[in-house]
């Protein structure tokens, strides 16, 4: 898994100045809405402003608009034209967002009373935008310095040596400028505040990725004399706004190590986060931001930086905090809102600790088949979520264990330690995983459970996690009853990492507590494993397709049994997707008895 390239990648994307602001239970990301050289003329009254345009060969006719708090939407004409109207106070910007293309954005900077033009290809969005009218040459120059922004591979970039990385990344950083300053000399009226908003972008886009690389190493202290961690006007540069949450994501990972108060919390990372916020910023509205984010992360979570959520347990005192610290009402409620949102989701039938690790309780979320009787035992369907080994929810596997409660197995979805909540490694969580395959089993009697047909179902990380439970020798809690068999009968492995052992994202966050290989199921494939079915995208660049052929591969030269579907797509699967996977998974636990007449066996009592 490559996340943190991905992260990385958001960099040079831009948020609407004010998303959220006031929207109680909003999930977008809630910087405030200002203006670059305030004017109070164009405050005092909204006026118009027009985007336009076509977009060509668009695979899609859905189109939307998000700006402010807003997310107005529009269909494309036969011809791909379109029109949005909208009130503005003040210069915006704004992301066009294609319905099929969900993540893939045209940024656009907005100015009231102007009617803007735009003309592209959807094949090409940047390099092909072309605008007219009011604000074209703003427009014109952020496509410009969006297409240098996605010529930079970060891939690359990152794999150099310290001293080579500093130094692409200045040279990086020296064309974005020279870009910029050509485009300004060329465009005698271009808007003041925006050639201010991209210089601060192409700031703090060199922090940021510098942060996220070497943290606080070389000549951390001098560089961080020229950025300013407190000023209001930049929370609508999102490379601003993800420099400081890579500072503060920093200064946490200083902070698990160096305060032992944080050992007993389920939540230290955000623990650490939010310490480190109120330390670091003075300004009140930046303040109140960044507190917003660090809490909105919690429940929420951030897919732009493949961050979080981490669920609603076990942070009572942290919203006694926020509401002590935010000063800010309209924050205050949207978190609230978001809070017990996430705790209305955590509505499994049952819950019930399956696991505790010193102060740390681990549970399992259990959905009983309608209509179970005592003696029944029936096929257990458990479910591991995926979020690299950091971050997710037990919530996240409702839908699978749902569905297959409501085919007559028992659905169970598994918590386990997870770095970001616990500042645990991929082997704490392969352990939590064979410890919940043996609590299922000790407890089958109770469970309504055949111990002899149990399924390891997961997805991404959680879909290593099952086949390690399947495949992996060893991995074990220390404390566990070793007798008690941890492997499972089936494994359902969906977009999952199964080969680890050259990854050097795994290998980071595994932090030397053992080496890749041996927590790494393609290494260990043998015969006389159990059955799996295997879902996975051609093109996933999380967890690359052609590892999992050749597991699939190895797995049936050693006699075993891998029946192995791909689509077209990534990573992660669409509903359509989802149908499909669910009526493979159906037949192939047919095909062991898992489903149909055979369904349960009744014990004598």
């Amino acid at each position: 898994m490559a996340f943190p390239s991905l992260r990385i990648c958001s960099l040079f994307r831009i948020i609407p100045l004010a998303l959220a602001v006031g929207m109680a239970g909003s999930a977008q990301r809630n910087p405030v809405s200002v203006d670059p050289e305030p004017d109070q003329s164009i405050k005092a009254t909204p006026r118009a402003g027009l985007l336009r345009g076509t977009i060509a060969h668009a695979p899609s006719k859905g189109l939307a608009l998000i700006y402010d708090s807003n997310r107005q939407t529009a269909v494309l004409d036969a011809n791909g034209a379109f029109a949005f109207s909208l009130e503005l106070r003040s210069p915006i910007y704004a992301e066009l967002e294609l319905e099929s293309l969900r993540g893939k954005r045209l940024k656009v900077y907005l100015l009231p009373s102007r009617s803007l033009s735009l003309t592209c290809d959807a094949s090409d969005l940047y390099g092909t935008a072309r605008f007219t009218g009011g604000g074209a040459a703003e427009n014109n120059g952020l496509a410009l310095l969006q297409v240098q922004y996605e010529r930079i591979d970060y891939n690359e970039l990152f794999g150099l040596n310290s001293a080579d990385f500093l130094a692409s990344l200045r040279s990086q950083r020296t064309k974005l400028e020279n870009v910029l300053a050509d485009y300004a000399r060329s465009q005698a009226d271009l808007d003041s505040g925006f050639r201010r908003w991209e210089r601060a972008r192409i700031t703090y886009w060199e922090a940021a990725v510098r942060i996220q690389k070497m943290r606080f190493s070389g000549d951390w202290a001098l560089y961080a004399a020229g950025l300013d961690f407190n000023d209001p006007s930049l929370l609508g540069v999102e490379s601003y706004a993800i420099f400081l949450h890579e500072y503060l994501m920093a200064k946490a990972g200083e902070r698990m190590v160096s305060d032992p108060a944080l050992k007993a919390s389920i939540n230290r990372q955000t623990e650490a986060q939010y310490a480190a916020a109120i330390e670091t910023f003075t300004n009140p509205a930046v303040r109140n931001a960044q507190l917003h984010e660090i809490l909105r992360i919690q429940f929420v979570g951030d897919p732009d930086m493949n961050f979080g959520p981490l669920g609603c347990k076990g942070v009572e005192g942290l919203m006694a905090r926020f509401d002590r610290d935010c000063t800010d009402r309209a924050l205050r409620e949207g978190i609230d809102h978001l809070y017990h949102q996430c705790q209305d989701g955590r509505n499994a039938p049952l819950i019930r600790v399956y696991k505790t690790v010193g102060t740390t309780t681990l549970d399992a979320h259990i959905f009983p088949p309608p209509g179970a009787t005592p003696g029944q035992k029936r096929p257990a369907f458990l479910f591991f979520h995926g979020g690299g080994w950091s971050v997710g929810m037990p919530e996240w596997g409702y839908r699978q264990c749902k569905h297959y409660a409501e085919r007559g197995l028992v659905g169970i979805s598994f918590e386990y330690r997870l770095r970001l909540r616990h500042g645990t490694t991929p082997l704490e969580s392969a352990m939590d995983a064979k410890s919940a395959i043996r609590w299922v089993r000790a407890h089958a009697d109770k469970l309504g459970v055949d111990p002899d047909r149990i399924v390891a179902a997961g997805f991404s990380a959680g879909g290593h996690l099952a086949a390690v439970t399947g495949i992996v020798p060893g991995c074990d809690e220390p404390e566990d009853d070793k007798t008690v068999n941890a492997v499972p009968n089936a494994m359902v492995l969906m977009s999952a990492s199964v080969d680890v052992a050259r990854d050097s994202y795994f290998r980071e966050i595994l932090a030397g507590r053992t080496e890749s290989a041996n927590v790494s199921p393609a290494q260990q494939v043998r015969p006389g494993l159990p059955p799996a079915i295997v879902f996975h995208g051609l093109q996933d660049n999380l967890s690359p397709f052609p590892a999992t052929e050749a597991f699939c591969k190895e797995m049936r030269a050693s006699g075993n049994r891998c029946d192995l579907h791909t689509f077209p797509g990534g990573h992660f699967r669409s509903p359509d997707d989802w149908s499909v996977i669910d009526a493979k998974i159906d037949e192939f636990l047919k095909s062991l008895g898992f489903l149909g007449a055979s369904l349960y066996s009744t014990v004598s009592r």
